[in-house]
């Protein structure tokens, strides 16, 4: 006949249910021990794929800008109790330690997938943390990303301007000009070096400093397409391949004009960079900027998000 073999922890149990009344210490003892076990073997779904990321900054006004929070919702698996309920806190500079530290973004349902600071400060560190609570308010294990929005200052690396009265000539000098002063349309040309290592730009603004009002009101400012540089002559420039990017406003004399050139400076992470054209197509008196000769040189201001 078929020996079987009883557990030992299984002889344990019966023989102290045989041999103790049931209200016996022991048999409490175990009974706790098994409820921990189960507690210890059980959690709560939570969610999966958390990232942090910067998405625009509001330069015009110095901020604020706008992180977004993204996940996956959460799936329950195994011995998981559902999550009833997602809480999201962040702090400055380091991780928030656990679901009561640091500063609350969101407590509530956990039927959503992201959501979004929008009081971003520029050059500061934010550190998130997210958790998942069941319907008996027990905790997940925390999930952590951080995000900041950066700003750099990009400087000329060549400018210059045409005059179509003296097409044999270039001028480079302290002013750059765009305009028509009379019948000679004057067309600037201002090139920047690379972008390409901020690679989650959210922002770009191309500053140009104004010294001689003149009469435009709006600017054409153009995407030039071809390599060019300060020795080419008038109808070289003007035979470059050129992308419009629509009329700008002219801001106050002895200030910078700031423009938004977002999508071309996203554009050039995957493409060559070879600058902008600026000039005047409603024959206006002229208007004169700072070169990168000039003590206020053209900026391409960047404003990009990092970890």
């Amino acid at each position: 006949m078929k020996q079987i073999k009883i557990p030992v922890i299984v002889l344990l149990v019966i023989f102290l249910f045989l041999s103790c009344d049931i209200s016996s210490p022991y048999i409490d003892a175990i009974f706790v021990k098994m409820d921990e076990d189960l507690v210890a073997e059980s959690s709560v779904a939570t969610v999966s794929s958390f990232s942090a990321s910067a998405t625009s900054y509001d330069s015009a006004s110095g901020g604020p800008g706008i992180i977004s929070l993204n996940w996956v919702a959460p799936v329950v698996s195994g011995n998981q109790t559902a999550a009833d309920s997602i809480v999201i806190r962040y702090g400055e500079g380091t991780d928030p330690a656990d679901i009561d530290s640091g500063i609350e973004l969101y407590d509530s349902s956990a039927a959503i997938t992201n959501f979004d600071l929008n009081t971003v400060d520029l050059g500061i560190s934010y550190h998130f943390g997210i958790w998942t609570k069941d319907a008996e308010d027990n905790v997940s294990t925390g999930q952590f990303d951080s995000a900041s929005i950066q700003m750099t200052t990009l400087l000329a690396v060549v400018d210059g301007y045409s005059d179509s009265y003296n097409f044999t000539t270039n001028f480079n000098g302290t002013v750059l000009y765009a305009g028509d002063p009379t019948w000679s349309p004057l067309k600037t040309y201002i090139q920047f070096g690379p972008v390409t290592a901020y690679d989650l730009i959210v922002q770009a603004d191309l500053e140009l400093y104004l010294t001689e009002q003149g009469s435009v009101v709006n600017f054409e400012v153009d995407r030039v397409e071809e390599s060019w540089n300060s020795t080419f002559l008038y109808n070289e420039l003007d035979d470059l391949s050129i992308f419009s990017l629509g009329s700008f406003t002219k801001g106050s004399n002895n200030s910078y004009s700031r423009w938004n050139v977002t999508s071309t400076v996203q554009y050039w992470l995957n493409s060559s960079n070879y600058g902008f054209r600026i000039w005047d197509n409603q024959e206006d008196t002229r208007s004169g900027f700072s070169s990168s000769e000039s003590g206020n040189q053209p900026q391409l201001k960047i404003y990009y998000g990092s970890d």
